[in-house]
Order: structure tokens, then sequence, then C-alpha cells
């Protein structure tokens, strides 16, 4: 008998974690949606658009650049989650809402060093850092087909780059 309300109450406390757990993410994509970004430059929130969400292989790619530059730098100094933040905090695109890049720490020195890291090895390999469009915020949204889109993605190629 006691093994079963000591279940009982294990399965109440799982719904109260699963319950703040909801309200977490609600309360998120709230405080997403509401950023003093303005409301025609629509902004990437990595708090709720995560790279494996975008619409090419862009972790891939950050990922691989941060092996590269572990390869050239003293990288264990930073965690590979610290060089996959500082390469979102650089954002050349400029499409990452500048909420999340204060909220993270972009501009302080947690991540300065590998974003000097980062930077160094981008102008040495010149490749481009893996940044994202404005229709890469698949999460939630149909796919892109046709030439429409294609059309658009190019023409937006100056402003934006899409992972390739």
């Amino acid at each position: 008998e006691e093994e079963e309300e000591e279940k009982e109450g294990q399965e109440t406390e799982d719904e109260r974690h699963k319950t703040e757990g909801a309200e977490l993410m609600r309360s998120r994509r709230a405080k997403a949606f509401s950023t003093k970004e303005e409301p025609m430059n629509p902004c990437i929130d990595p708090r709720i658009d995560d790279p494996e969400s975008w619409l090419c292989s862009c972790l891939e790619r950050l990922e691989g650049t941060c092996h590269a530059v572990s390869n050239h730098s003293e990288a264990w100094r930073w965690s590979k989650q610290d060089c996959l933040t500082a390469q979102i905090c650089l954002d050349p695109s400029g499409q990452i809402c500048s909420d999340w890049k204060s909220d993270v720490g972009c501009n302080g020195t947690k991540y300065g060093e590998v974003k000097t890291a980062l930077t160094n090895y981008f102008n040495v390999s010149s490749p481009t850092p893996a940044p994202v469009s404005l229709l890469m915020r698949a999460k939630g949204r149909g796919r892109r087909t046709g030439s429409s889109e294609a059309a658009l993605d190019s023409a937006l190629r100056g402003k934006a780059s899409a992972c390739q």
C-alpha cells in the first residue's frame, strides 16, 4: 500500500514537472514573439528554432567549423557548445534575435576568445560561417518548394546567405 502511494506521488510530481516544462516553453515562445525586434524584420531565436530544425545542414557546418578551429587553436579552453554558441553570436547575416544575443552574453568575455579564434579561422581559410536565412525558420512551417522560393532565396543572398 505504501508502495502504491509512493508511485502515485511520483506520478503526480512527474506530471507537475511536465506542466512546468510546458509552461516554461510557452513563456519562452511568448517572449520570443514579443521581443523588441521589428515585426517586419523577423529574427531567429535559437531558444525556439534549434539548428536541427533549419532547412539545411547548418548544424553540421557549425560542428565542422568547431572541429577545424580546434585543430588550429587552443580549443581546450572552451566546450563544443561554447564554440557553437559563439558562431551563432557572430551572426554575419544579422538574423539572430538581439534579445537572444543579449541573454546569452554574446558580447561578454565568455565567448570572446572563441569568437576571436573563429574570426581568425574564417579570415585564413575563408569559408563562410554557417549563417541562416529568413526561409530557414522551418519549425511550424512547411518546407519550401518551387521556383518562387528559390528566386527569393537568391534575391536575399546579398543580405543573408543561406547554408549550401
